[in-house]
């Protein structure tokens, strides 16, 4: 991951512009800002990265980026390697990931019977759940789970919660 943060923020100092000066101030800040955006990044701080934009306000989603965008492929490595040792096949029947916790991004049905997966927004690890469910807070009454969809998007739609008010895009699959 360090090493992807550093080949990244080179890429955007060549890129001239925000980005360009949004990278060197991200450099400047060395390994200590690179391994506090890293601890950042895994607890969700928000505040940190937010603290971070007002140094580099053309470009305030600079240090955000280059740290999830390094780091993404070492936690889907580790998440692939955790999802080996579940029980394979098993329907979840509850909304966070069984890898690490974090909330689906987005949701797909799939095989003929319409199997519902779920792919993690944090670890990017796929995991079978339950169908009938809000994806936010595991709300399992159909009225209270309506969807929208767009006759010229066929096979896309928009399922909602009238309990949280959360929702998530699904992709059907099946046809």
């Amino acid at each position: 991951a360090a090493g992807l943060f550093e080949r990244f923020a080179a890429l955007l100092s060549g890129m001239g512009g925000p980005m360009a000066q949004a990278a060197a101030v991200v450099l400047e800040g060395g390994p200590e800002l690179r391994a506090r955006a890293f601890a950042a990044h895994l607890q969700a701080d928000g505040a940190f990265f937010e603290e971070f934009a007002k140094r580099t306000p053309q470009a305030p989603r600079a240090l955000a980026f280059l740290a999830q965008s390094s780091m993404t492929p070492s936690i889907m490595a580790l998440a692939e390697a955790v999802s080996r040792s579940l029980p394979e096949g098993r329907t979840w029947d509850h909304s966070s990931c069984p890898v690490c916790g974090s909330l689906a991004f987005h949701s797909s049905l799939r095989t003929k019977e319409g199997q519902r997966v779920n792919s993690c927004s944090f670890c990017r690890a796929d995991y079978r759940v339950t169908r009938l469910m809000c994806a936010c807070c595991e709300e399992r009454d159909a009225a209270k789970l309506p969807y929208f969809t767009a006759e010229e998007e066929e096979g896309y739609r928009v399922e909602t919660c009238e309990t949280c008010k959360g929702y998530i895009k699904l992709t059907d699959f099946r046809d």
